[in-house]
């Protein structure tokens, strides 16, 4: 008597009845299954402990299979986890550093962050909160140590990225393939801007910071780092999109919105310009407004077109797997990054116009205002 058993609901293919990610539980399921003779469908366990796999994984075990013939003597030949025996306890160090990957600086993206949001909720010098005049940057119940805190979080973070960059090149050291190979995996190549990104957000604590602090050579050194910022950006966002679609094939079920990510380095651009357009002189202020707003753009419309990507794929596919929804907070990103930009910029633009700018310096950077005021509560909504 042939005993038929129906498809388990983890391997249905995407969109059909009843599709859901695959669990632990599925996994020991199967393997009893297996084990019993009774499964009709053997190919189930290796399916699922693929799903519990990195693709990362499956690219080292490409390059670390077990060597044959005069090559099984190599010391550099590194076994699979499976069939290494060892323990991720006892790993040695050169080991580990194997696993440093580009998504490392989201940490220093996450630190300047703070230090960011420290900087933009310092009280004015006096203790007295006069509600008239209370400025942007001025919240109630705050002292004057959040400057030296946030300080400290803007050196901690400029020796993490330090620290990042000094691993990740140990890794292509001791193993030079996955160089190559960090740009060509199909989820690693995508946080390579990672490392743009928390170089932005640096400039953007010195930027905050600095003036204050330093002598006036600082602002003429912001100013040119802004520009090479805003260059680096665009390569890093146009690089990184070209070679995927030059190297990767990707379907609309694949689809999650770290697709917007290569254009993070441009979003950034936009906060760093109305951060400077406050400290530098009016006339150099206005170009970087210029700049700013325009890359601002580019990078907006880009993530513009993956959002319509991602919600086919919502609309075709369901949501995405339990492990990767949080990773759906990154479609935030755009919007908010746009807004607190090009709201920056306006607040600073009265000063930054000529009184002939447009025929009337003031009145164009009023009504500037107001469109922007009321475009970002479009963004935001």
């Amino acid at each position: 008597m042939n005993l038929e058993l129906p498809v388990p609901r983890h391997m249905l293919s995407p969109g059909d009845d009843g599709y859901r990610t695959p669990t632990i539980e599925d996994t020991q399921r199967d393997f009893s299954f297996q084990h019993e003779n009774l499964c009709t469908y053997p190919s189930a366990g290796a399916t699922v402990s693929e799903a519990h796999t990195s693709a990362l994984e499956n690219v080292y075990r490409t390059f670390s299979r077990k060597p044959q013939g005069d090559e099984a003597g190599l010391d550099d030949v590194t076994l699979p986890r499976s069939e290494s025996g060892h323990s991720p306890s006892n790993l040695s160090w050169k080991k580990r550093i194997r696993h440093i990957t580009w998504a490392f600086f989201t940490l220093t993206m996450a630190t300047g962050g703070i230090a960011n949001a420290l900087y933009n909720s310092i009280a004015p010098v006096s203790f007295k909160m006069d509600w008239d005049v209370l400025t942007p940057r001025a919240v109630p119940y705050r002292f004057r140590g959040l400057d030296t805190i946030g300080i400290v979080f803007f050196i901690f973070n400029i020796a993490l990225y330090l620290m990042i960059w000094g691993l990740l090149l140990a890794r292509f050291y001791f193993y030079p393939y996955t160089f190559k190979a960090s740009f060509l995996h199909p989820t690693e190549s995508l946080f390579v801007p990672a490392s743009m990104v928390s170089f932005g957000t640096i400039l953007i604590n010195i930027s905050q910071y600095g003036p204050s602090h330093s002598m006036p050579w600082l602002a003429e050194a912001v100013r040119l780092l802004f520009w090479i910022d805003a260059g680096l950006a665009v390569v890093f966002s146009a690089g990184i999109y070209l070679l995927l679609w030059s190297t990767q094939t990707f379907t609309i079920a694949q689809m999650t919105p770290i697709w917007i990510f290569p254009a993070y380095p441009m979003l950034i651009i936009g906060p760093h310009a109305g951060i400077l357009s406050e400290k530098l002189d009016p006339l150099i202020s206005l170009r970087i407004i210029i700049g700013g707003t325009t890359i601002q753009g580019v990078g907006f419309l880009v993530s513009l077109m993956v959002y319509s990507a991602f919600i086919y794929r919502l609309m075709s596919q369901k949501l995405p797997r339990e492990n990767v929804r949080p990773g759906m907070f990154v479609s935030v990103g755009p919007s908010a990054f746009t807004v607190a930009g090009i709201v920056n910029m306006a607040d600073h633009a009265k000063r930054c116009f000529p009184a002939d700018f447009m025929g009337n310096g003031a009145l164009a950077a009023d009504v500037l205002k107001v469109v922007v005021d009321f475009s970002a509560l479009w963004l935001w909504g």
